[in-house]
């Protein structure tokens, strides 16, 4: 579970950022919108990104699924760590690029974060909270040239053996490695629960069918949302390109299924449709199916991890290809599930339909807005003042529209300006 992100210089995120998902006290919720965390209270399930175009929202999906993949894929050796600076302001490529998560997993608190350039990891942290503060579990630094320290602490309190294996891995750490791909690639039972969270936040290699086609209950989920979205689905046939026998009980092993196939070994997926009259199966071919449809499709690994596990997942442009009302569809059926047994659901979009305080409080609700410089910055509608929303009665949505909280593009066409404000009022 993601407490909080906070990055800086990378992509349009010039300064320190900060994406918290701790719920923010005053504020109401409803039953399902927050998960109750044992010493640390209220953390929300839901928040979604609104922004113009252009003013960074998918580049913080980026910059989470950026970090995720050095630390799950790493960097082969001698190559360049990809990451992406600030490219607006001087030397910005020069300073390196900072990464940070707290993160709730297996009943302790973890704060993680990395430092690098494309050349070489700066620095490299990692302590657990176990209800009596922060203890150091590693601390990497670099020196010069390519000389990397990094010092096993005593959080793990692991026994002769355990913290020799720790130092065997951290003297076969490259500088342009992270010490935590290191340990993922090693096995390194005690960051299990860590590594997990990664898999989970690393969102986009769960949106191919070759996903959930070896799961019947993942199947089952995919045509559930199908009928439900009155796309004339009632089922779905998956024809496996091979004969394969893998364990996909886990969010590592349905990611990893993804990364092992080629594109020439994906699986086919043939939608059975409702039919009147006819006795014979009717098949539809994926591409003879709707935008909307296979939308869902890809959605529907995403939806089901969301519901049935503890996972973090981050998806950009939730809206696209779907209607309004499906949109929202979706977010009430993930907040109905049983928020004991779920995970979270970051999101960008520009369906201003869910713009409503019966659906999201007003801490899931986040703007994206780019300064003259260039750089993103991050902000919740519960900055703003009770008197400000109470002014609107309530009607955030045109609210939005007509630029009170910012985060709608400029429109430089006083015409269009015009009858986009006609619109909203």
């Amino acid at each position: 579970m993601l407490l909080q992100f906070t990055v800086e210089n990378v992509l349009s995120f010039r300064d320190e950022t900060v994406l918290s998902l701790l719920a923010v006290p005053g504020v109401e919720h409803a039953p399902g919108q927050v998960i109750e965390v044992p010493g640390i209270g209220p953390v929300l399930r839901v928040v979604a990104l609104y922004g113009a175009n252009a003013s960074g929202k998918s580049n913080l999906v980026k910059a989470l699924q950026m970090a995720a993949a050095l630390v799950l894929v790493g960097t082969l050796p001698g190559r360049p760590i990809r990451v992406s600076p600030f490219k607006l302001a001087p030397d910005a490529w020069r300073q390196p690029s900072r990464f940070e998560f707290e993160i709730w997993a297996d009943g302790f608190r973890w704060s993680y974060g990395f430092a690098c350039t494309a050349a070489r990891v700066e620095a490299e942290w990692l302590y657990r909270d176990a209800g009596d503060g922060e203890n150091n579990v590693f601390l990497r630094s670099t020196g010069d040239g390519d000389d990397v320290s990094v010092e096993i602490g005593d959080a793990l309190r692991f026994d002769v053996d355990r913290r020799q294996f720790w130092k065997f891995v951290a003297e076969g750490t490259r500088p342009e490695q992270l010490f935590l791909a290191e340990a993922s690639q090693r096995n390194v039972k005690e960051l299990a629960p860590l590594l997990r969270f990664f898999w989970g936040l690393w969102g986009f290699v769960l949106t191919a069918p070759n996903v959930f086609a070896k799961r019947d209950d993942v199947t089952s989920f995919a045509a559930e949302l199908l009928r439900g979205a009155g796309a004339g689905v009632a089922g779905l046939e998956v024809v496996l390109p091979r004969n394969e026998a893998e364990d996909l009980d886990s969010v590592e092993s349905l990611a990893g299924l993804h990364a092992r196939r080629t594109e020439n070994a994906k699986p086919k997926i043939r939608f059975l449709h409702e039919t009147r009259g006819v006795t014979e199966d009717v098949f539809f071919e994926e591409e003879e199916e709707s935008d909307g449809t296979r939308r869902l499709v890809e959605l529907a690994p995403n939806w089901f991890l969301l519901e049935k596990t503890d996972a973090t997942i981050v998806i950009d442009e939730l809206d696209r290809s779907l209607h309004s009302l499906l949109s929202r569809n979706l977010l009430e059926r993930f907040l109905a599930s049983d928020s004991a047994s779920s995970g979270q659901l970051i999101f960008t979009t520009h369906d201003t339909n869910l713009l409503d305080l019966e659906l999201l409080p007003q801490d899931s609700i986040r703007f994206v807005e780019k300064d003259l410089g260039g750089g993103s910055s991050i902000y919740s509608l519960a900055e703003f003042k009770a008197e400000q929303l109470e002014q609107l009665g309530n009607k955030i949505e045109s609210g939005y529209l007509l630029g009170r909280f910012g985060g709608t593009p400029f429109l430089r066409n006083p015409r269009i300006a015009a009858t986009t404000k006609k619109n909203a009022s």
